[in-house]
């Protein structure tokens, strides 16, 4: 909870502080019905005696009704990201348990979340991390050796893609369509000139 000696903080300052929880909890992919607990369990903490909050993973929608009577809305357009960081979310909620069982200030709050919203995973590590699970899936579906390693590099073109068009593409079902029928097209593509390769594992990896 906001440790209320060391703040000074109007409602709605404090219903933007966890909007800016909420949004980061979407950016990192997380699910809708966490946002919004996580939302109505930070807003009682707060102080707050009756919390409606409505999220999609385009916008969210938040009511707060305090003791003292008075009601304070939010409304926050999201963008969210293409993929998912679950590092960022663990680590999200580390901090929303904390703020709920602990008196924390807002300045620690702020600086924790900025830090969080820093990402801790190097591109480098991501690419690595999708191709040895591309290729881990193409071979454990059936898939040979040169399989695996095809699909391994169609998964690193998959980072690029999405590295290149999720701030392109808001919409993520349409997003995760035009990427798919890319790497489809090129997988395809590919294993027609090289009959060796096994198009259906190499997809499945992918």
């Amino acid at each position: 909870m906001i440790d209320t000696k060391q703040n000074t903080m109007s409602k709605d300052a404090l219903l933007e502080l966890v909007m800016d929880i909420a949004e980061a909890f979407v950016y990192a992919g997380a699910e809708i019905g966490r946002v919004e607990d996580t939302v109505t369990r930070l807003c009682k903490a707060f102080g707050a005696v009756k919390v409606n909050v409505f999220a999609l993973t385009s916008v969210a929608f938040l009511t707060v009704t305090f003791d003292d009577g008075t009601s304070v809305s939010h409304t926050r357009r999201v963008v969210a990201g293409g993929q998912t960081d679950f590092i960022k979310i663990e680590r999200l909620n580390a901090l929303s348990r904390k703020c709920c069982k602990e008196e924390v200030t807002v300045d620690y709050i702020r600086s924790e979340l900025d830090e969080i919203k820093k990402g801790t995973i190097s591109p480098w590590l991501n690419f690595l991390g999708s191709f040895l699970a591309a290729a881990g899936f193409a071979v454990f579906f059936g898939g040979s050796f040169l399989d695996a390693v095809v699909s391994g590099l169609f998964a690193l073109l998959i980072c690029v893609i999405s590295d290149f068009l999720s701030p392109k593409i808001q919409n993520k079902v349409f997003f995760y369509f035009v990427t798919s029928l890319i790497i489809g097209f090129c997988i395809c593509f590919t294993a027609r000139y090289i009959p060796i390769l096994n198009a259906d594992m190499i997809i499945i990896g992918d």
